[in-house]
């Protein structure tokens, strides 16, 4: 999973004019093994984010990575959500996994008075990498909207943060809509419940409960790594 999201920082970099031996440096890791491997420890995600923040020099990175990820490609996870019943059972899957997918990052939903929040808060971790962390998921949910918002739109979504980003906002505004709050009391994507009960056109329920118990195997065991398309093979074929 992190192979993904750290190969596509590595282009949004080099589009910069930053190298990746510059973002890998002092961590040991290189091209060659970010891509031998899936999942990289919490503690190393952080360092190869942070060090990204320090280069880039752009409090919007988070927004515009988290709008090049697509989800559905998370391997087992993406089809996991491809195969949910209603945008509900995404989002639920979302939080269930979301330590997997950024370890430093603790995710809750809740539903109040009509509207569906997505939390998100750091965990023991400086301030600048946690909003990173929010932004980047904040930004992925958006752009993966027909798995996780119903197809609502960005006009159809709020936004609160509990504090305000540096420089020019008008990114957040574009990303999210018009209903974007500073300086509140949390950080979190919040949308009207009726949106929670649309079906997904892709819905398998048969396909997406192999799916489930393959994440979980794999979340248990602490293992991200091999073929997607040979997992999805072997336990179709069981």
């Amino acid at each position: 999973m992190h192979n993904y999201f750290v190969s596509l920082l590595i282009e949004l970099l080099r589009e910069r004019g930053i190298q990746s031996p510059e973002l890998f440096k002092e961590t040991g890791l290189t091209v060659e093994s970010i891509g031998a491997t899936s999942g990289l420890p919490a503690e190393l995600l952080d360092r190869v984010f942070s060090r990204a923040i320090e280069l880039a020099d752009d409090p919007q990175l988070g927004v515009i990575l988290g709008s090049r990820i697509n989800i559905v490609s998370q391997g087992i996870f993406g089809y996991a959500l491809m195969s949910s019943a209603t945008s509900h059972d995404s989002i639920k899957l979302l939080i269930r996994y979301s330590r997997a997918l950024v370890p430093s990052l603790r995710l809750s939903f809740d539903i109040l008075g009509g509207r569906a929040s997505i939390r998100a808060e750091g965990e023991n971790i400086p301030s600048f990498l946690a909003q990173f962390y929010i932004e980047l998921v904040f930004s992925a949910i958006v752009f993966n909207g027909h798995l996780l918002l119903a197809d609502a739109g960005v006009n159809a979504v709020g936004l609160n943060l509990d504090y305000r980003p540096e420089g020019d906002v008008s990114i957040w505004y574009k990303t999210f809509g018009s209903d974007v709050n500073f300086n509140e009391s949390n950080c979190s994507l919040y949308f009207d419940e009726a949106a929670l009960n649309v079906p997904i056109t892709t819905a398998n329920p048969i396909a997406g409960d192999i799916f489930r118990r393959e994440c979980d195997r794999l979340i248990l065991r602490s293992k991200f790594g091999g073929s997607v398309h040979e997992r999805v093979q072997q336990c179709l074929l069981r």
